[in-house]
């Protein structure tokens, strides 16, 4: 990593921080050699360790291929394996198993028509045990798979070997030893595809991705519910704008389901991080969107200790450079931003995977273009803990202790609205800074009363762009809400 590159990131992130109160970095790592590495999942292990997962160019295969990379809690490796032949392969989700093993799921031959699945199956050191190439069609392609009830896996992504439409959704099982079982397609008249498989706690399976098969030319966010016989029970198609598609999907402790994708305009090529809450049987009990002016794409989501939503994904609209960033918003359980930031250097990251561990700090993996030896590596980001937990309490900052900033309309030309809500009347400070932590307006320096207050920012003489509005009390940060200024 070069000093330059370093120094980028540091007060990126230092900037961002105190602007935006996303949490801070507590250490990285970089994995790949001389040529491209590329971050696809990542998972935190048994022994409190990570395996990331995805594909390398770099040993001398000529190929790209299956790379696994196992480290400790720390970040650092412990070991990692590669696993190719004379095709190009990719791995694009990994699990671990009872016995402390892994299963790797991807697709061989890519950009040929002789594309197919692959599973390799390893104990806990990356030894193969067994490995096995699926062919569904012509050409198919692996994005998930999940441990079933039974001891064998599910597999999803699309194939378009069957029916009439160029892609058709796919689900595969095989056994325990890598034995093909069935399969099942989805085969409307236009493309349909599954990006991710998870397992539900009644013993059934849930199924999201994209359709264009019902609603003409317009892609809606698909999702399907399957029983513990793989029997579908339910199924849902979400759509808002002519682009809709769902990249990741959690059943909630607190009951129902939350996706994460994408909404836009495929004709504008610009796009918003979308997040949808549901039940499967109504539309949805809620929908967020997320971004700037430019394309922003949410690849994951996870619900955090306090029974919160972090989603996490790539942002053009946000990184300041022509490249993206990992994006991280946190949200409450109304789907309302509770904070966000990004995270990167001068070239591309993105890609990623998060966990939160048990203390409150997360870990995420990606693809980072900035860091490491090659033209890309893999790429572990430890950060501190959630700066809006209640110190000393795993709990989050609810609405009757403070509501986190809002600002309506956001975008906005001119003027915008902020809004937050006191418990009792205290002492606050609201601020405006610029991308580079600057402070370019106090809004409110003294004390504020109990319930909701409302300023009116008028940003006359202020350029167009990217700002942060803070807000503090006595002791800190206590909300951050990033705002873009149009004219």
């Amino acid at each position: 990593m070069s000093i330059r590159s370093l120094c980028f990131l540091i007060i990126t992130c230092l900037m961002t921080t105190l602007a935006n109160a996303q949490p801070g970095i507590d250490w990285t790592q970089t994995f790949g050699r001389e040529g491209t590495e590329e971050c696809k999942a990542m998972i935190q292990t048994e022994d409190g360790g990570f395996a990331l997962a995805g594909r390398s160019d770099s040993f001398g295969m000529g190929r790209s291929a299956f790379y696994l990379v196992k480290t400790n809690e720390r970040g650092e490796e412990r070991w990692s394996r590669t696993y190719g032949d004379e095709r190009d392969a990719i791995c694009s989700d990994i699990i671990q198993t009872d016995d402390g093993g892994y299963v790797l799921a991807g697709t061989k031959g890519l950009g040929t028509e002789e594309m197919c699945f692959r599973v390799i199956r390893t104990d806990g050191f990356g030894e193969v045990l067994w490995s096995g190439e699926y062919d569904l069609g012509s050409t198919c392609n692996c994005l998930s798979i999940c441990q079933s009830n039974n001891d064998g896996f599910l597999l999803a992504g699309w194939t378009n070997g069957f029916g009439e439409a160029n892609l058709d959704a796919v689900v595969l099982k095989i056994s325990v030893n890598g034995d093909s079982l069935w399969s099942r397609t989805w085969d409307g008249e236009e493309m349909d595809y599954f990006s991710n498989v998870e397992r539900t706690s009644d013993g059934g399976y849930l199924l999201v991705g994209a359709t264009g098969s019902f609603r003409g030319d317009i892609l809606s966010g698909y999702a399907v519910k399957l029983n513990s016989e793989f029997e579908e029970e339910q199924s849902n198609t979400f759509v808002h704008n002519p682009y809709n598609s769902f990249n990741s999907c959690i059943e909630i402790s607190r009951g129902g389901y939350v996706f994460a994708g994408s909404t836009g305009d495929h004709v504008e090529d610009i796009y918003d991080c979308l997040l949808i809450r549901t039940d499967l049987e109504s539309d949805m009990s809620w929908r967020r969107e997320f971004g700037g002016g430019e394309t922003d794409i949410g690849l994951s989501i996870t619900e955090t200790n306090d029974r919160c939503y972090l989603l996490a994904g790539e942002s053009n609209s946000y990184s300041g450079l022509d490249n993206s960033d990992i994006y991280l918003v946190k949200c409450d359980d109304s789907g309302r931003e509770v904070w966000s930031g990004t995270y990167g250097g001068e070239g591309y990251e993105g890609s990623p995977s998060v966990v939160q561990l048990e203390n409150g700090c997360f870990v995420m993996a990606g693809t980072t273009e900035s860091f490491g030896e090659g033209n890309r590596d893999m790429w572990l980001v430890k950060t501190g803990p959630d700066p809006l937990l209640i110190q000393g309490r795993n709990e989050p900052a609810s609405p009757d202790k403070y509501n986190i900033l809002s600002a309506h309309p956001n975008p906005f030309n001119l003027q915008t609205t902020i809004s937050f809500t006191l418990p009792i009347a205290s002492q606050v400070s609201l601020t405006v800074h610029n991308d580079l932590g600057q402070s370019v307006a106090t809004l409110v320096n003294g004390m504020s009363l109990s319930g909701k207050n409302e300023i009116v920012w008028d940003a006359k003489g202020i350029s167009a762009g990217t700002y942060f509005i803070r807000l503090g009390d006595g002791n800190g940060i206590i909300g951050g809400q990033r705002i873009v200024l149009q004219k």
